[in-house]
């Protein structure tokens, strides 16, 4: 209802039956506006207080729960690194032992101390480390590789007779034959190896190493008669 003077107002009317009478009541228009109004910003202002506290509860829990859980990943990854790096050593130091024990296995054919293998392997690294100025692909793996690869040159002397092998005066021409097979014969023994495992750089490195290390620099060797860098590094 529009009372011109006072503005618009709301009205509400109820018949009172008792009485025959009817009960009005009315309110502005502009004082319910400026009622919901206060009502309104009172309650924004209480839920922005509220959601920054709550926000910033929640962020220094979360803050909290964070750092724990970095410093968990951190030591649960500390704790997964000594585990691998102790596996790693101890399948390293198995390798090595195995690689070892298959060149003494060929040593002991004509070589009573075994310590052959163990000199070949000194004199592979002493002329790697000479070499490794002047060639970019011997680094420190490279060095351990010929270390342990240098070890298995003659494995393939297993399938020489051994009156062949522990011969004691000159060869045949037949005989030396024979003997000039040991390198084909380790590097097919490798080869079976290294198809098990995947083509590891040793053991294709131990590959070279048996089938060229009778190989010359000017080609009087074998078994192919290779010469200068025709023949592998490792070897």
């Amino acid at each position: 209802v529009d009372f011109s003077i006072a503005g618009e107002h709301y009205v509400s009317t109820k018949p009172l039956t008792s009485s025959g009478m009817r009960l009005l009541v009315h309110q502005p228009v502009s004082g319910i506006q400026s009622a919901a109004s206060t009502v309104t910003s009172g309650l924004v202002a209480r839920m922005v207080g509220t959601g920054a506290v709550v926000l910033g509860l929640t962020s220094v829990g979360c803050a909290v729960l964070i750092l724990r859980h970095t410093r968990a990943i951190r030591c649960w990854n500390g704790e997964l690194e000594r585990t691998v790096e102790s596996r790693t050593g101890q399948l390293r130091a198995s390798r090595e032992a195995i690689v070892f024990a298959l060149a003494k296995l060929a040593d002991y054919r004509d070589n009573e101390t075994g310590q052959h293998v163990l000199r070949i392997s000194k004199y592979a690294v002493r002329l790697a480390e000479e070499l490794r100025p002047a060639f970019p692909e011997i680094d420190s793996a490279w060095v351990e590789r010929v270390r342990l690869a240098s070890m298995l040159h003659d494995i393939g002397k297993v399938e020489v007779p051994d009156a062949v092998l522990r011969k004691p005066g000159k060869l045949t021409e037949d005989e030396f034959a024979v003997i000039r097979r040991h390198p084909l014969a380790g590097a097919d023994t490798l080869l079976a190896v290294s198809g098990k495992l995947d083509r590891d750089p040793l053991i294709s490195m131990a590959v070279e190493v048996s089938l060229y290390h009778h190989e010359k620099w000017d080609g009087a060797g074998y078994p192919y008669g290779l010469a200068g860098e025709d023949i592998p590094l490792s070897a």
